[in-house]
């Protein structure tokens, strides 16, 4: 799961208040493409 192609995911489904930020490592995340 490396590769996730966002233009898959629906955000609208998505609900991030659910989501924990703090437990993201966002420097383990690789942005560039």
């Amino acid at each position: 799961m490396s590769q996730i192609d966002l233009s898959q995911v629906d955000l609208s489904q998505v609900d991030l208040s659910q989501v924990d930020l703090s437990q993201i490592d966002l420097s383990q995340i690789d942005c560039q493409k």
